[in-house]
């Protein structure tokens, strides 16, 4: 768990903080005798949470004014910077570098709650930015795959042990290039430098190398800072993880520092990755890396066990740039999405400043790298995973934002060979841990899998081109890496190859385009409602090799296809036009878009007939939902009753799948964007786990185990909000699946075979639960209880579903069993509220690819059985209980689907596709035309999963902030009479109540079921003022027609 956070103050402006943070905490004076406009927020902020010395991270503080160490710091950084090739390119060259002068680390005092701080800290108008200091995880498939440069099968596999050099063609370019001169910085676990197939290619900063002969010598090692560059004896990198940074200056140089000059890999990690980067050729053992002849600079930002922290990082990464790194490798990412990184995003752009080019694993979770930063950002260069077969991994993270792919592991074949997806041979650290000596190969080297295997063949690449090729720039880099990539899959860049597969040889003999071409915002899944006008995409896209510039958009977070922007209403191109606005690339009308993620592609067409092409996703999304949960814990399977809502929330930042529970009040009228958003609390915190809460007004109960034994407790709110809980039940046997509703709580016991339906009534008149069979006895046994709407039990026994009323004179229920259409399948997680009755049907399909037709003869179009999913809904009258099923959704593999709920005549549920994360639709059933008509909620691209609904309102699980919390809306809401009677020739007017939800936008149609359409009467619906209130139905029937219309 991080037990610090970040945080960099404003220099500039009103609300600026004039004086070094440090220095304020670390002598106790007050924040506000240093803030421009006087106000003591920060002070305020510093008691509540009784935060101690704040410290900085890039500079060493001192007792000059804050502007002189900013001006030293950014002079420092301004040094190293190297000077514009072009004049074209030296306006952008020559931006002012971010400010990392006023960013500080602080330690989270014990019992403070890290996300209550970072939000106050967030809301203070002189904090610029606060964010969690992320621990970052390294991006090795654990227990994954496999890799001499001429044998074969050293470890049972048919292919040849390294593989990977042979894949990305370099072995035909090494007579040649083996990356001579340049430094490889390797911010990771360490390495052991004294490897006899590593030893050679250590760098030695000459700085420190008091001989000068190019050696790390004990005799070096003096004791002081020879170079100055603050860090004491860095003669092959340095070892920040056991550092102790005591007076906190950003460096290790002062006397109470302890610095550890020796980044010894005691994990094993990063000696792998060095391996494939620089093994030694030539030298009649072991392997050879794709840049035989670099230097590698070793980093060490991880301990010898779990993960490491962004503070600790990307201050390694910077030393890397100030220390005349060629490229710098990080293979790590966030352990959970972090779709926002201020703190890299400046360091980046710095280092990319500074001329050195970063490249970054994209992490083994399966995912979109949208979802995380900086991976999804244009300043690394993003690498995903493929095997020995030319396929993507399958831990692999990809998409749109991925730039290239190169060798990490797999497949997982032969399965004589044990985890044969680990293929990737390289070096074994002599203080390797003993879990991985099952995939050793000899004494010296072992195979590992990950992206974290694939990002130093990609890191290689780049020393060996700016071996020859020094003066590009890192964008120039990323550009090359991409058009000279080795297609495949579908043709050109796609989101699960990106541009392709590395391919060192053509790299090094691709011709650089002569133009200035990126897109700057919006940012990677920024949503967009339409109501705000055109989205506005910035960048730019010039110079003397382009021809045009051509805009498309593809529906889907995955999108397969794509058409012009132009066919989007008044969308256009600005490339050619003397826009008001700097750097606008094109404005897109997105008023009649449908909802959900979009991937906009640009492509720059060049006069030799070649292409650039460079992607953005957003989210197209107009009811703007709201917050509800809150803090950095994952916040889990909501439930909803009027305006309350309980959910289930993780322990503590290192405890998954126990939980606490928590409560909300969902906002009175409050919009997105409008108000202060809900506060929320822990409800309880207890022992055991507690989960699956339900609740029905004041009314709670929930799942717990406690000693391995599940069972169900309960309390009743009182009106502070507090609550009292108590076991429901001391019969013997497991109690599960509480439901509450119209004064009863109801369950399920197993008892052996046994499966025993009960109950109990709740509530002030009820403070004891006195648990009672509720199945008549005259029933057959063994029916399960699936839903319970507070007056009819929902139960199913083998392929029968059945309804059971309680009566409330005996407090039984005799099962009803509801009639389906012959051959129907059995539903499955069924709902129930009153009439309506929704469920998922499930199929076995053979499913084809994407982009392959029905009848496709292709191959790779044969497809795979698969369990398919679609929720399907039906309304079962009072006096009949025959369910006429009405499929609501389209058909997705099952694993797509998250989850339905239903309130009155409304369905809701989350859905995935093949081209987009889970998405939550609703439907409003209407008996009379037996219809629900599919309806997108929202358009954001991260997932939405198991949604509740009470009448107009909805929560659910969201991922769109990293971290999963529980959002809501209110949908909108129109009512009025259900009849009216009026006289031909006359005008009417029908008054209708609108409540329009928390979007605030309302728009109208009018449809007929029977009778004429609305058009023969004129109507309309009239809304005079702002959305919603009192509106009217107008129009004017005309003489010819009598009878009845039902619109």
């Amino acid at each position: 768990m991080a037990k610090s956070i970040i945080v960099k103050y404003r220099a500039e402006g009103d609300h600026a903080l004039e004086q070094c943070a440090d220095r304020i905490s670390s002598q106790r004076d007050r924040f506000a005798r240093h803030s421009r406009d006087g106000s003591d927020s920060l002070d305020q902020i510093q008691q509540r949470f009784a935060l101690g010395r704040q410290r900085a991270i890039f500079r060493a503080p001192s007792s000059e004014p804050l502007e002189v160490q900013r001006r030293t710091l950014r002079g420092r950084l301004e040094r190293q910077r190297p000077s514009p090739r072009s004049a074209r390119r030296a306006p952008t060259s020559g931006r002012r570098l971010p400010d990392l002068a006023h960013v500080y680390r602080i330690e989270i005092p014990e019992g403070v709650s890290r996300s209550e701080l970072l939000d106050a800290l967030s809301s203070d108008p002189h904090v610029e930015y606060a964010q969690p200091d992320h621990l970052r995880v390294l991006d090795q498939a654990l227990p994954f795959d496999d890799p001499f440069l001429e044998s074969i099968g050293s470890w049972g596999q048919p292919y040849p042990d390294l593989w990977g050099p042979e894949r990305v063609g370099v072995v035909e370019i090494w007579p040649e290039l083996q990356g001579e001169g340049a430094v490889v910085a390797i911010v990771d676990t360490g390495l052991d430098r004294f490897h006899p197939d590593i030893a050679a290619n250590v760098w030695v900063n000459p700085g420190e190398d008091l001989d000068g002969d190019g050696l790390a010598e004990p005799e070096d090692a003096n004791g002081l800072d020879d170079d100055g560059n603050g860090f004491v004896d860095d003669l092959t990198g340095f070892d920040f993880a056991n550092s102790v940074d005591v007076d906190e200056d950003g460096f290790f140089d002062g006397p109470n520092d302890v610095s550890d000059p020796d980044p010894f890999d005691d994990h094993g990690h990063g000696t792998h990755v060095a391996g494939t980067i620089a093994a030694v050729a030539d030298n009649g053992i072991g392997i050879v890396g794709i840049a035989p002849r670099a230097k590698v600079m070793a980093l060490k930002g991880f301990p010898e066990e779990g993960p490491a922290s962004d503070s600790i990082l990307w201050r390694a990464v910077l030393y890397a740039a100030e220390n005349g790194a060629t490229v710098a490798n990080n293979s790590w990412s966030c352990g959970s999405p972090c779709p926002d990184n201020p703190l890299a995003d400046e360091v980046l752009e710095i280092v990319e400043a500074l001329g050195m080019v970063v490249v970054t694993s994209a992490g083994n979770a399966s995912d979109d790298v949208v979802f995380r930063s900086p991976e999804n950002g244009r300043r690394v260069i993003t690498v995903g995973a493929t095997g020995v077969d030319d396929q993507p991994a399958s831990f692999t993270n990809g998409g749109w934002l991925m730039d290239v792919v190169a060798p990490g592991g797999g497949p997982n074949t032969p399965t004589s060979v044990r985890l044969a997806r680990r293929n990737i041979l390289s070096l074994l650290s002599s203080g390797m841990r003993d879990s991985e000596l099952p995939f050793a190969v000899g004494d010296d080297y072992l195979r590992l899998a990950g992206t974290s295997m694939s990002a130093p063949h990609v890191t290689a690449a780049v020393a060996i081109l700016r071996s020859v090729r020094p003066d590009l720039e890192p964008a120039e880099v990323r550009r090359l890496i991409r058009m000279s990539a080795r297609d495949l899959g579908a043709p050109g860049h796609d989101p699960d190859f990106a541009a392709g597969l590395l391919d060192v040889a053509a790299l090094v003999d691709t011709l650089l385009p002569d133009i200035d071409f990126s897109v700057d915002s919006p940012r990677p899944g920024f949503t967009h409602d339409p109501a705000k006008g055109a989205l506005v995409l910035r960048g730019r896209a010039d110079g003397p090799d382009l021809a045009w510039l051509e805009v498309d958009v593809g529906f889907g977070l995955t999108a397969r296809s794509f058409e012009p922007l132009a066919s989007f209403g008044d969308s256009r191109l600005e490339l050619d036009s003397a826009d008001p606005e700097p750097g606008v690339l094109a404005r897109w009308d997105v008023a009649e878009v449908a909802d959900g993620p979009h991937v906009i592609r640009l492509r720059a067409h060049l006069l030799d007939g070649r292409v650039v092409e460079e992607y953005a996703i957003v989210g197209i999304e107009r009811n703007a939902p709201i917050r509800l949960s809150e803090g950095l814990l994952d916040a889990t399977r909501p439930a909803l009753s009027g305006r309350r809502l309980f959910w289930q929330v993780d322990e503590d930042e290192d405890s998954k799948g126990t939980h606490d529970l928590a409560a909300g009040l969902f906002p009175r009228r409050v919009r997105a964007g409008h108000g202060k958003e809900p506060r929320t609390r822990l409800l309880f915190e207890r022992e055991g786990n507690q989960r699956e809460v339900v609740a029905d007004g004041r009314e709670l109960a929930w799942l717990t185990n406690a000693g391995g034994v599940w069972r169900i407790e309960r309390c009743r709110l009182d009106a502070q909000g507090r609550c009292a809980p108590s076991s429901v039940s001391d019969a013997e046997g497991t109690l599960l699946t509480p439901r509450v509703g119209g004064g009863w709580l109801v369950w399920m016991r197993f008892l052996g075979t046994d499966r025993i339906l009960e109950g109990c009534r709740i509530g002030l008149d009820y403070p004891i639960c006195q648990a009672r069979p509720l199945l008549d006895p005259g029933a057959e046994p063994g029916w399960v209880l699936q839903s319970f709407d507070g007056r009819t039990l929902l139960l199913a026994r083998g392929g029968t579903l059945a309804r059971c009323s309680i009566d409330p004179d005996s407090s039984l229920c005799a099962p009803e069993e509801i009639a389906f259409p012959p051959g129907f399948s059995i539903p499955l997680e069924p709902v129930h509220d009153a009439g309506l009755l929704a469920f998922s049907r499930v199929t076995v399909e053979r499913v084809r690819p994407p982009g392959c037709e029905p009848f496709d003869p292709r191959p790779q179009c044969t497809g795979e059985l698969a369990v398919l999913v679609q929720y399907h809904a039906c309304w079962l009258d009072a006096a009949s209980v025959s369910c006429d099923p009405l499929a609501i959704s389209g058909k997705v593999r099952i694993e797509q689907a998250l989850g339905i709920d239903v309130s009155r005549r409304r369905v809701v549920w989350s859905m995935a596709t093949e081209v987009e994360r889970a998405s939550l639709h609703s439907c409003e059933f209407q008996p009379l035309t037996h219809e629900c008509v599919d309806q997108r909620i929202l358009g954001a691209a991260a997932f939405q999963a198991r949604p509740a609904i009470d009448r107009d309102r909805v929560v659910w699980e969201d991922g769109r902030a990293g971290e999963v919390a529980i959002w809501g809306l209110e949908l909108p809401r129109i009512s009025g009479p259900a009849t009216r009677r009026h006289r031909v020739g006359r005008p009417f007017s029908i008054p209708l109540r609108v409540r329009p939800g928390t979007s605030g936008v309302v728009r109208y149609e009018l449809e007929a079921i029977d009778g004429p359409a609305p058009e023969v009467a004129k109507a309309k619906v009239f809304d005079g003022g702002k959305p919603g209130g009192v509106v009217f139905l107008r129009g004017q029937w005309p003489r010819v027609f009598e009878g009845a219309a039902r619109w």
